[in-house]
């Protein structure tokens, strides 16, 4: 069955086929056998392959929560509904996670000993929901012994916290709310409010809530998500004003054919989670705004979904997000209420969303010029910087986040004006368990478990792999002019690193900086407008310095078609705009130094 030929009108809901086609694939994720040693786990590579990786991902848990939903609330063409091998399942799913507990109440997600605090908050939560819906259901002696579980966790979460990712200061505290539920410690209550008011506090008066020290679309949906829980539970008008505040913020950052986010935001991620906007439709037209268009992607085959989504992350984030809108969505008579044209700055975030008739633009100034461009179809075009390999086998890249704010932007009559400069950074791209395994396990295994080691080592881990940017003498001035007709783009390249350079591309999707949920494919990446661009560098040997200037136009055409610059020729393509190159890129590949 294909999702794109169902009917995903407003009175029709578009989760059910989505959810008719995600479940059978949880539940092959799912070890089914009771009688083997992992029986319970989500995590198929673990269970099933066996020679993929020694231990368990615990964050593939949260599915348990999922198979809890479905057997116990009814919705069309739910098979699951009430059956007692579904809730086999969910036991099985639950004491897999209880007996994957280290003694202190944490679990791992990437490594041994790793104490994850994103897996026991978010799958804490997933383990005291599914506790409550079942607790009548199973044995007494069961209960108590995953309750027990339940406050390990607890008293873990209550000591830990991750104070530069909003969204897991959220879970955790939603985990403390479901457990104080579940249990009735008011311990749970008090360490879920404190959480939640440290997350309330780190939302930036622009409306979105800071991941790693910036604006990221996807975890933004998350947060929204999460807030529903409290608001539902207090009816406490600061949530739901921060969750307005939040969508208010995300409406400019889904394109109409229902695609969002990318490379402009500060952690890469190219969704956005529907439930929590399900929930607030009820009193925002700017969730109403961004649900539409959700629906038309989803039409489209252009929105992520559960069905293009990883294992790991179809687990964690996806499908109980899609589960929790499929029962929160309510038939709506929406009328549609566009976006007005022009230029909306959010200076904090370092990002332009522009708007005319025929083009929505998005430029992540804060990501050093980060562009994607999407008319009403798809997304017709983008570029997410320069990546370089050096000669000595190193990739650096000019695309980072850039929170030093060495951007400026301007209006001067009808232009807007964005000026850029930095230096490239380098990226690190190796895999080291190549090279390392043995030792590493040996270290996780040895040192890992005592807590000052790991304290030290997490601190070191999130350096090295998201937040560290190690600068090259490789330096940019970029120039972004953007009108109703285009955008010209002008980059100077210098720096005494440029004779290392081997190969130079200006990607269209890509990312620099490590983040397990981003790097998904799209559709649109098939286009001819989204191929890769090799620069040229023969014109190193006299010169140093590089010079691309580019010319993007936007021109509505009746029969959607591209034409593509190619120094005075034109190729038809399908994308419904204009494209022009001027000086630098063309379908050569070729790079015009200015004299």
């Amino acid at each position: 069955m294909c999702v794109s030929q169902c009917d995903f009108s407003f009175q029709t809901n578009p989760y059910t086929t989505i959810l008719q086609l995600s479940i059978p694939r949880l539940l092959s994720l799912q070890d089914r056998n009771p009688l083997s040693t992992t029986y319970g786990c989500f995590d198929r590579p673990y269970w099933h392959f066996k020679t993929i990786t020694d231990f368990p991902n615990i964050s593939c848990q949260q599915s348990m929560l999922v198979l809890a939903q479905i057997y116990k609330y009814p919705f069309s063409g739910n098979i699951y509904f009430g059956k007692k091998k579904i809730l086999e399942n969910i036991i099985a799913g639950l004491t897999f996670w209880a007996k994957s507990q280290h003694k202190d109440g944490s679990v791992d997600e990437f490594f041994p000993y790793d104490r994850s605090f994103c897996a026991i908050a978010f799958t804490t939560y997933a383990a005291a929901e599914s506790l409550s819906l079942i607790k009548d259901e199973i044995e007494l002696s069961c209960f108590e012994e995953l309750q027990k579980k339940v406050h390990s966790s607890c008293n873990w979460i209550l000591k830990h916290d991750n104070k530069e990712v909003t969204n897991q200061i959220l879970a955790a505290s939603v985990a403390l709310l479901k457990s104080f539920f579940l249990t009735q410690d008011h311990r749970y209550l008090v360490g879920s409010q404190e959480k939640l008011k440290r997350a309330l506090s780190q939302q930036n008066e622009e409306g979105w809530f800071y991941e790693y020290n910036g604006a990221d679309i996807g975890y933004l949906s998350i947060s929204i998500d999460l807030l529903v829980h409290h608001y539902k539970f207090s009816a406490d008008e600061k949530v739901k004003q921060a969750a307005l505040r939040a969508i208010g913020f995300l409406k400019h950052f889904i394109f109409p054919h229902g695609s969002a986010g990318g490379e402009y935001g500060s952690r890469n991620t190219q969704y956005i989670m529907p439930s929590g906007l399900e929930f607030f439709s009820n009193y925002s037209d700017e969730a109403q705004y961004i649900l539409h268009y959700l629906y038309r992607g989803f039409q489209k085959g252009q929105t992520l979904s559960p069905l293009s989504s990883d294992d790991r992350y179809f687990c964690f984030f996806y499908i109980p997000s899609y589960v929790s809108a499929l029962y929160l969505f309510k038939p709506k008579n929406y009328t549609h209420r566009p976006l007005s044209d022009g230029m909306t700055l959010f200076k904090r975030a370092g990002l332009v969303h522009y708007k005319n008739q025929d083009m929505h633009v998005v430029i992540g100034a804060s990501k050093n010029g980060v562009i994607k461009i999407s008319n009403q179809d798809k997304t017709v075009y983008s570029e997410v910087g320069f990546f370089c390999t050096l000669k000595n086998g190193h990739l650096v890249a000019s695309q980072f986040l850039n929170t030093q704010n060495s951007f400026s932007v301007s209006e001067i009559n009808q232009d807007i004006i964005i000026k850029i400069q930095g230096q490239f950074i380098r990226v690190y791209n190796k895999i080291p368990m190549r090279k390392y395994l043995l030792p590493f396990r040996i270290f996780n295994y040895v040192f890992l478990r005592f807590k000052l080691f790991h304290q030290l080592f997490d601190l070191f881990f999130r350096k090295k792999m998201i937040m560290k940017k190690t600068k090259t003498k490789i330096y940019f001035n970029k120039k972004i002019r953007l009108n109703s007709e285009g955008i010209e783009i002008e980059d100077e390249i210098t720096g005494s690193y440029l004779r290392k350079i081997q190969k130079m591309y200006l990607l269209s999707h890509g990312t620099a900086m490590y983040n397990t949920t981003s790097s998904c494919f799209q559709n649109c990446e098939i286009d001819d407008s989204h191929l890769h661009q090799e620069i040229d560098l023969d014109c190193l040997q006299n010169n140093k310095q590089i010079r691309l200037s580019r010319k993007i136009i936007f021109k509505q055409l009746d029969n959607p078609s591209v034409m593509r610059g190619r120094q005075g020729r034109s190729e038809k393509g399908d994308a419904g705009v204009l494209f022009c190159t001027s000086r630098s890129l063309t379908s050569e590949n070729e790079v015009f130094p200015h004299n």
